[in-house]
């Protein structure tokens, strides 16, 4: 770092000529000062500091990128500067020097369909010397499934990471399938749930039967009570069960009531999500807790006035009016024709403060940006769907509006 000095007061000390008048050196001596110069802007003038350093660039921070989903292309951007490449470490770890407000740019193409999911992050240095980036993993063919089956001895639901299957007798048969390899299946019923562990698919393809009244725990039935809702929402809860080898969707329906798994079957390190959202036209609201006993949600307030420019390169997605809440700042772009293609920008609430944009619109300036992609992701009718999410470590609340995009 350089910083360059004004010696004035120095040079005045220590010159030979330090008894000649100071305008003689570019300024004017308190003691010789003209009569007629008025007494607050002689006061002015003499308290005026006669050393001031010249502003030094902001110093540069480290942050560490963390890319998902294998992307072909990784690009940055420090404030208005040009995208740059970052440095890579291995294969999903780069670093990058930032200032202040950044872009982090991650590129996942599919090579067999075409589809593009293009994802650029938006932060400052002060959110952390790490971001995770990602976009979607493309895979050429899934693993294999083997299919399993057995039968419990209670009406109800049985789930695993691939599916579920209910019946309302008893008792009844089920079948579901699962790749090779240790799982876990969730059977809910309607006086016990259990969750059955230790099943190596591959190696035994049945459960038998399965009584959830044996080393499982009597079932509950959550009943949410929700603030904020209006008659035109249609509400939904999902409950999803993270174990050791298994995300698992136990229950995903149009109701405020929930069959939820209890909390004491579970083991150090799993988690249970209930998520409750309120559904009307262009408005999605939801309220995520990753405590299944809370009963109680409050509805984030609708997002009103976003104004989508769909005729921007890239479409933007713009506001004159105080946003209802803090937290990321997101635009998505999806065609309906196309389940993969994406193009996303979200921002932190430091970056928006940061650069006091009023809007959000995708940066496809980068220069391994290729054109091909732009007309895969923008030249296209899509859906934008503009969000701001809220998260803690209790859970997620998120709000969004909805808008058909015709280019």
């Amino acid at each position: 770092m350089r910083i360059v000095v004004v010696l004035v007061g120095v040079l005045a000390c220590s010159s030979p000529h330090s008894n000649a008048p100071a305008d003689a050196l570019g300024g004017t001596a308190p003691d010789a000062m003209p009569d007629a110069m008025p007494d607050a802007a002689r006061d002015a003038a003499a308290d005026a500091p006669r050393d001031a350093p010249v502003d030094a660039p902001p110093a540069m921070r480290v942050v560490t990128l963390h890319a998902s989903g294998n992307p072909v292309y990784v690009a940055y951007r420090d404030g208005s500067a040009a995208w740059a490449t970052p440095a890579r470490v291995d294969s999903d770890t780069y670093v990058i020097e930032v200032s202040g407000p950044y872009l982090a740019l991650a590129v996942c193409t599919d090579p067999i369909g075409g589809s593009v999911d293009a994802e650029e992050y938006g932060a400052t240095p002060d959110d952390g010397a790490d971001l995770a980036i990602g976009c979607t993993v493309f895979e050429p063919a899934e693993p294999p499934t083997i299919s399993f089956g057995g039968s419990t001895t209670e009406p109800g639901i049985v789930a695993n990471g691939r599916g579920s299957a209910s019946s309302m007798t008893m008792p009844w048969s089920f079948d579901l399938s699962a790749t090779e390899g240790p799982h876990e299946i969730a059977v809910v019923g309607t006086s016990h749930t259990a969750i059955v562990r230790g099943i190596f698919i591959g190696e035994v393809n049945g459960v038998g039967t399965v009584d959830p009244s044996v080393g499982g725990a009597p079932s509950i039935v959550a009943n949410e009570v929700l603030t904020n809702a209006t008659m035109a929402d249609t509400i939904e809860t999902r409950v999803q069960l993270f174990t050791q080898h298994e995300a698992m969707t136990i229950f995903n329906m149009e109701s405020s009531s929930a069959p939820i798994v209890p909390p004491s079957l579970l083991l150090p390190g799993e988690t249970e999500a209930v998520t409750v959202s309120a559904f009307d036209t262009l408005y999605t609201r939801s309220v995520e807790t990753f405590d299944p006993t809370t009963t109680m949600f409050e509805l984030p307030p609708r997002i009103s006035g976003i104004s989508f420019d769909r005729f921007a390169p890239t479409v933007s997605a713009s506001w004159t009016s105080p946003l209802p809440m803090t937290g990321e700042i997101s635009m998505a772009l999806q065609n309906p024709g196309d389940v993969f293609g994406i193009a996303a920008v979200a921002v932190s609430p430091a970056w928006l403060a940061a650069t006091g944009a009023t809007s959000l619109s995708f940066d496809a300036s980068a220069a391994g940006w290729q054109p091909a992609w732009s007309t895969e992701l923008f030249d296209a009718t899509f859906t934008g769907v503009f969000s701001i999410t809220q998260t803690s470590p209790d859970g997620v609340i998120t709000t969004s509006q909805w808008q058909p995009v015709f280019r």
